[in-house]
């Protein structure tokens, strides 16, 4: 569409595909740098984007093979989130892993709100497949750090009151870090 305001055939089957393929994000170039229809070309691909997402299979992303105990964990929260309905997904990143991996198994219906105090991989989880970044300093108390996550979503409109959301954390016992996964509640 660098040139014409109608998609040929090959652009739209490129587009098609890759959300069939379920990738976690398609782009346009040219067509919005150079191009003579840059707002064609965006509309264009939103509703390409829009028609064919609604067609691809909904479940979890079986294919995707977990093998630490904690990336399992990561399945069982998608399972509980979606059997919850309108619900979410709280993770605490300071790598990424953990909403890259939620976003990988492709739980539809399940924003994962990824809060990081590292603005490089805040600015690196736009990217993935149904993952909101948040940047907020944690607190050295992990009951802090997930009451002042809740406060945000709610706050910012995310997620209103009465919404049960999927927390995974870190919890500090006898000097051990406890993988965690919780169940709150917005108030």
């Amino acid at each position: 569409m660098i040139t014409s305001p109608m998609p040929t055939r090959a652009e739209i089957s490129d587009v098609s595909n890759a959300v069939r393929e379920k990738a976690d994000a398609v782009m346009l170039s040219g067509e919005t740098a150079t191009g003579a229809y840059p707002l064609e070309s965006v509309q264009v691909l939103k509703n390409i984007i829009e028609s064919i997402e609604p067609t691809v299979e909904g479940g979890l992303n079986a294919h995707l093979e977990l093998l630490e105990p904690k990336a399992k964990m990561l399945r069982s929260a998608a399972t509980l989130a979606q059997d919850l309905g309108k619900s979410g997904i709280i993770v605490f990143t300071r790598s990424g892993f953990l909403a890259y991996s939620l976003g990988a198994l492709r739980a539809h219906g399940v924003p994962i709100y990824a809060f990081t105090d590292v603005e490089s991989i805040f600015q690196q989880l736009v990217l993935p497949w149904g993952v909101e970044p948040f940047k907020m300093p944690f607190s050295d108390d992990p009951e802090t750090t997930i009451v002042n996550a809740l406060a945000t979503l709610k706050q910012k409109g995310w997620c209103l009151p009465g919404t049960w959301l999927v927390v995974i954390t870190n919890a500090l016992a006898s000097s051990k870090v406890i993988d965690t996964l919780q169940l709150r509640q917005i108030e």
